[in-house]
């Protein structure tokens, strides 16, 4: 990349964080979901929230955290129902297990959300990390499958590996720009 390339990609980046009006480009979009498992189902969560079309990249963290903690929650209710539900002792104990590591969830998710408005990138990332090894952690200890269950823990996965893919950007890229500004 010469010079002149360097220069633009810099002012795009800067321009996105700190015009939020002209909002995050597609470029980034799509660099940011292209470090996910799932690059597509990244870019339907950015477009299913229409706040996303003017965000800059904090704001673009702090809905992409907020859509993780809706599917936290979802997920929570739908574990405690089952626990609710079920009568099989081992079943029974690994949802309960998964209500005790959903709840973790929520709560780090909202200490992140909250940090990360302070530009704590790298503590929100490390929440969001532990989100997903909690996520992981149910899924690990529920035996029973089923269509629904998979379906609600991948999508656990991939919204929060979504929104830590926004923080990590943040870290890597608007670091760097602000380090060489110095």
């Amino acid at each position: 990349m010469d010079s002149l390339n360097i220069l633009f990609f810099l002012l795009l980046i800067t321009s996105s964080i700190f015009y939020p009006s002209i909002g995050v480009l597609q470029e980034v979009q799509s660099a940011i979901c292209s470090t996910t498992q799932n690059a597509t189902f990244c870019k339907n969560i950015f477009k299913s929230d229409s706040r996303t079309d003017n965000a800059d990249l904090k704001k673009l963290l702090w809905i992409s955290i907020g859509l993780t903690q809706k599917q936290a929650n979802h997920n929570l209710k739908i574990f405690t129902k089952l626990f609710l539900k079920e009568i099989e002792p081992v079943l029974e104990e690994a949802y309960y297990g998964c209500m005790h590591d959903y709840h973790t969830i929520e709560l780090d998710l909202v200490i992140a959300r909250k940090i990360s408005r302070r530009q704590n990138y790298t503590e929100s990332s490390k929440l969001l990390d532990r989100s997903l090894k909690l996520a992981f952690h149910c899924s690990g200890g529920v035996y029973k499958r089923s269509i629904a269950i998979d379906k609600i823990e991948s999508d656990m996965f991939l919204t929060t590996e979504t929104a830590n893919g926004v923080n990590k950007y943040i870290i890597s890229h608007v670091t760097n720009v602000t380090l060489s500004g110095k």
